[in-house]
């Protein structure tokens, strides 16, 4: 059976025509066209392995936190599927008021381009987590609460890691006292909720940690710190070059955790995260030997007030039509030109 794009399509297209006031979003889509998405993209990661094997010429994304306006930067900067991918590192909820629109949007492309985008869990994609900072509020205030448990059910189908290019090693928080080996973590079965003590909660919540021993208690309450000596030996194990991880924040975008920055990568994908005035970063990946910085500072009031993001090409030419105003989508139209990246920034 061909599978019907037009709600994904729609949903794209509403966020960023309506990115000025991502309020009305929650107007148009019901909690069962929401539902809908989620039971459409659910068979698309379960056909995903917990650990995934991915080319390099990818771009890496860090903690997003519910940043609809810094989601679709991103996309500005780097181009839309499938001129360029993207892996996801996770935690696309709580913090931020826009959780719902993020994973509406990146779900979407999802379904649009399964082999373009991909998306990791990060430790806010668990039930408990979710409930407790933001994202069930969220849910609460303009769905049924149906809707928060079909998130739910999406989170747990996420895929745990994914290495780049046989050399780089991708996830959300960092390694495990209880993994030696990449298989160590391939053959379990993805989880649902994360059980303390084992290895994809440390998956999720590790943090690296200079003049520690090899693994100690995290101050988070979950898991452990690991130091650059762990990491060195289970990156020779494994035959790899580095980690890149996200779950911290990073006031300039990206950091070096240890001295020997090139082991271990930290990427935040969210700018002025909770009032704090940093700055974002994503990754690019073109090959083991080349990695790139993208770079963007916060948005005043200003600026966020005129914000016009242009559609995708693609989304320009499927020409799909509903209850927006004409002569907007002929400006979006007007600002991709043809054959340049399929998105682009106006401040107006």
């Amino acid at each position: 059976m061909k599978q019907d794009d037009s709600l994904p399509q729609r949903i794209i297209q509403s966020i960023i025509y309506y990115i000025r006031d991502i309020s009305k979003f929650k107007e148009i889509f019901s909690s069962s066209d929401l539902e809908k998405l989620i039971d459409t993209v659910i068979p698309i990661f379960n056909s995903e392995s917990i650990v995934l094997t991915l080319p390099s010429d990818i771009n890496v994304v860090g903690d997003i936190h519910g940043n609809i306006v810094d989601l679709l930067r991103i996309f500005e900067i780097s181009g839309y599927p499938p001129d360029s991918k993207y892996l996801f590192l996770g935690d696309y909820v709580d913090r931020g008021n826009n959780g719902v629109e993020v994973l509406a949007y990146l779900i979407s492309l999802k379904i649009l381009y399964p082999n373009h985008i991909y998306l990791l869990r990060g430790n806010h994609e668990t039930r408990k987590v979710s409930m407790n900072y933001g994202f069930f509020y969220e849910i609460q205030s303009s769905y049924s609460l149906t809707l928060f448990g079909n998130f739910v059910r999406l989170f747990y189908k996420l895929p745990l890691a994914a290495i780049i290019a046989d050399s780089i090693f991708c996830v959300h928080g960092g390694i495990s006292k209880e993994m030696n080996y990449i298989s160590d973590l391939a053959l379990l079965q993805k989880p649902t909720e994360i059980s303390s003590q084992t290895i994809p909660c440390d998956i999720l919540w590790s943090d690296p940690l200079d003049n520690c021993p090899n693994f100690v208690a995290n101050n988070r309450g979950l898991e452990c710190f690991f130091n650059e000596s762990a990491l060195k030996a289970f990156l020779h194990r494994n035959n790899l070059s580095r980690l890149i991880r996200s779950h911290e924040f990073c006031n300039s975008g990206y950091n070096y955790p240890f001295q020997g920055y090139n082991i271990c990568t930290a990427i935040f994908s969210n700018t002025d995260y909770c009032g704090k005035g940093n700055n974002a970063a994503i990754m690019y990946i073109s090959d083991i030997e080349e990695i790139q910085f993208h770079i963007f500072k916060p948005l005043d009031a200003e600026k966020k007030n005129n914000l016009v993001f242009a559609q995708p090409k693609w989304l320009i030419d499927h020409s799909i039509k509903f209850d927006l105003n004409s002569s907007y989508l002929d400006d979006l139209e007007e600002y991709s030109s043809p054959g340049s990246s399929p998105i682009a920034l106006k401040l107006l």
